[in-house]
């Protein structure tokens, strides 16, 4: 009988500590996902880009993605991979105003899968999204997405 105490009072325990992890990380204000707004322009500066990322930690939405408006699947599996590579050295949230523009890439050999596969789903929605105000972009088609937590790599001696 004892041992089915201690077994049930471990499963109690198991099963409570994660609901406390997680009340502790929203209780200590900081966001366990951050949101991404990805947004259909009909300019990008410089011209030939594939797509720019903003990170703006002064102005809300804080990380934009911004993309023509003939983007591709890949163009954006290629945008979001490359922020969670920022991210994942900066912080998923950033410290400093940084635009990030990308060259495009050349030809990739054949039958190479590029695109994450929800983005078929992220573009739909764009191209039905109402256009609205983005501060310091204008009025454009915008969704927001999240990404998963990328955790800060420490310096290494």
């Amino acid at each position: 009988m004892r041992k089915n105490l201690i077994t049930a009072g471990s499963l109690f325990l198991l099963l409570l500590l994660p609901a406390a992890n997680s009340a502790q990380q929203t209780a200590g204000g900081k966001p366990t996902r951050v949101p991404v707004t990805v947004a259909l322009v009909d300019d990008l500066t410089p011209s030939g880009v594939p797509f720019v990322i903003q990170r703006r930690p002064d102005l809300a939405p804080h990380d934009v993605i911004l993309l023509r408006a003939d983007a591709t699947a890949d163009q954006l599996s290629d945008a979001v991979r490359s922020l969670l590579v920022v991210r994942q050295a900066g912080g998923d949230t950033a410290l400093s105003p940084a635009t990030l523009r990308m060259r495009p890439r050349g030809p990739q050999p054949r039958g190479e899968r590029r695109a994450l596969p929800w983005v078929p789903r992220v573009f739909a929605d764009l191209r039905r999204a109402e256009h609205r105000d983005i501060a310091g972009i204008g009025r454009v088609r915008a969704v927001e997405i999240w990404l998963p937590p990328q955790r800060r790599r420490g310096a290494r001696l």
